[in-house]
């Protein structure tokens, strides 16, 4: 994940440091599993 990616200015400080493992930034995966979680549903619900 690069610095400069909108993702990684979205992300709060403290949550950017913990992404940083192992020499690696990780990825939220957890973000992206309940943003989709809500979409789908909004889509059922609706």
């Amino acid at each position: 994940m690069l610095e400069n990616s909108l993702a990684f200015k979205i992300l709060p400080q403290i949550i950017r440091e913990h992404m940083f493992i192992n020499g690696h930034y990780r990825l939220p995966l957890f973000l992206y599993e309940s943003v989709a979680n809500l979409i789908g549903y909004i889509i059922l619900v609706w």
